[in-house]
């Protein structure tokens, strides 16, 4: 029987490959320039965000005073003579449409208020990181298996060389944090 046809096993050392995924992790994690680099792209996420609020904001004023003017003509149409009922038909619509956008102003204003301090938000945001270590340093194993799978995509076992390709999310750091579910750059490290 030709060599090709055997069953070849590898027993792999689940520490050790979690070790190495978690040092690749860490490495990652504590270097000077990738901080500032996420604390950039977060600055920039929040001040964007803001920004959309802020047109949104514009552009609902716009509509509520829209509606006013038109309540405003119904109910002069009405001191005038029009019919009270298809008026007051028209009224009630208008008033409905203005009280949804009068409340979606609020939501918003009500979420702006906690969202304009960028330094803040920016600070707690980094502060995951520093939850992350710790969850690698000393959290239970469970913790450190949950953490690992949001940055690994796969691990590619080649038992006849006895080595492994780890894939892991480049961006995952910056992703997870910003609830993003895409990240598709990959890098690639060899085990052992």
């Amino acid at each position: 029987m030709s060599p090709e046809l055997y069953c070849v096993s590898w027993q792999i050392d689940a520490d050790n490959l979690e070790n190495k995924i978690i040092s690749c992790i860490m490495e990652k994690l504590d270097t000077g320039t990738w901080r500032e680099d996420l604390e950039n792209k977060l600055r920039e996420k929040i001040s964007l965000m803001q920004d959309r609020s802020d047109n949104r904001l514009r552009e609902l004023d716009i509509q509520i005073k829209e509606i006013a003017l038109k309540i405003r003509n119904w109910e002069e149409a009405i001191e005038r003579g029009l019919n009270l009922d298809r008026a007051v038909a028209n009224i009630n619509k208008l008033e409905h449409t203005r009280d949804m956008l009068l409340d979606e102003r609020i939501k918003i204003t009500t979420n702006l208020e906690g969202k304009t301090d960028i330094e803040r938000i920016t600070k707690k945001m980094l502060g995951y990181l520093d939850n992350f270590n710790d969850v690698l340093e000393h959290g239970a194993m469970e913790e450190k298996k949950k953490f690992i799978r949001q940055f690994v995509k796969e691990i590619i076992v080649n038992p006849r060389e006895k080595t492994a390709k780890i894939m892991i999310y480049k961006n995952a750091e910056y992703d997870i944090i910003m609830g993003i579910r895409n990240c598709e750059d990959l890098m690639e490290i060899e085990y052992p």
